[in-house]
């Protein structure tokens, strides 16, 4: 888990002690769920799915109404990029939100709503080269942000970044957005160019524990030299957020406790993945958010969707092999949630 760890086996687990002797590690694993975690919290594999099972909704006795099970907003999309919010919103929908939408970048508003009409999807941002009087850009970025955040007050979660591109106006207003998201109590999960505004500022999340940060490998080595950390676990404490650090094992880390999650994914890796993983982690981050136990509700929520995504993407490979797109792990997510949870219910 950690680069300062050492690991003593005993039996079935192995405890991971840093040097310091300050924090204790249980490292869990098991052959048949393909499946492990690392924790400092007193708490096995076993328990670690029935907590995830107590958050997720019973349809069988659901008595609530459209929106109860989550409604999720997506802040991305742009001329260039307009699948990274479709598949971000549209696997929130998939393992169980009711509502989804993408706010994005005007020109990219017609491609994502043709993707299909499940998504409500708001062409509310612009980009620079739209905008032609200069002197207006301020009292445009005011209207945007209001705009938009007026929709927070009805959103359980906002996921930002898919898609969103580098342009400099529309990442102003997107730190204009996560700072109205933050005074919102909203959960939020950052991933793609949404974590470039991260690098850029880190006191725009620091010290927020309801953020959900999702770098890949090239994103969490620059995040760690900035910050001179070391670990996933070094850099969420820093930051004094949940961080997930994807790879053939997520490693899921709010700098104390620490997850691994090691379902087994297909060999395969497609473009789109880490999308897919931004719009599952918001749905559970909505169903977790009461969670008291023994982890956090956003580790809690992160394992549970990095699971679900390990899952989809080897249900899809073995169906399509070299040819799996981002579409067929999509199609992959329903089968994938009902194997691991919907079938244990």
């Amino acid at each position: 888990v950690s680069t300062q760890s050492t690991g003593e086996r005993d039996n079935d687990h192995i405890i991971l002690k840093d040097q310091s002797n300050t924090t204790t590690l249980q490292h869990y694993n098991t052959t048949t769920q393909h499946t492990n975690m690392s924790t400092n919290a007193n708490m096995n594999l076993n328990e670690l799915e029935k907590a995830v099972l107590s958050v997720i909704p019973e349809l069988s006795s659901f008595k609530g109404h459209k929106g109860t099970c989550g409604r999720v907003g997506v802040i991305g999309g742009s001329r260039e990029y307009t699948g990274a919010p479709f598949f971000s919103a549209r696997s929130s929908l998939l393992v169980g939100a009711d509502m989804a939408h993408i706010f994005c970048d005007h020109s990219a508003a017609t491609a994502i709503k043709s993707f299909g009409p499940d998504i409500i999807v708001h062409p509310a941002l612009c980009s620079s080269l739209s905008i032609a009087d200069e002197e207006k850009k301020d009292e445009i970025s005011k209207k945007i942000e209001d705009d938009v955040s007026s929709w927070f007050p009805r959103l359980h979660v906002l996921v930002v970044g898919p898609g969103l591109g580098r342009d400099p106006f529309v990442q102003h207003v997107t730190r204009l957005l996560i700072q109205k998201a933050k005074a919102n109590q909203l959960p939020i999960v950052i991933d793609g160019d949404g974590i470039e505004l991260v690098m850029q500022d880190t006191s725009l999340i620091s010290g927020y524990a309801k953020v959900v940060l999702t770098p890949n490998k090239n994103e969490f080595e620059r995040l760690s030299k900035k910050l001179n950390t070391r670990s996933p676990q070094e850099l969420a404490k820093e930051l004094g957020v949940t961080v997930v650090e994807k790879g053939e094992h997520d490693v899921i880390t709010d700098g104390v406790t620490s997850l691994e999650c090691q379902e087994q994914g297909g060999p395969r890796r497609v473009a789109g993945q880490g999308d897919i993983l931004t719009g599952c982690i918001g749905t559970f981050l909505v169903w977790s958010k009461d969670y008291k136990g023994p982890v956090q509700p956003t580790l809690l929520a992160a394992y549970a969707a990095c699971r679900v995504v390990k899952r989809a993407n080897q249900l899809a490979f073995a169906k399509y092999g070299r040819a799996m797109t981002t579409m067929n792990m999509l199609d992959a997510i329903g089968q994938s949630f009902v194997q691991l949870y919907d079938s244990k219910l």
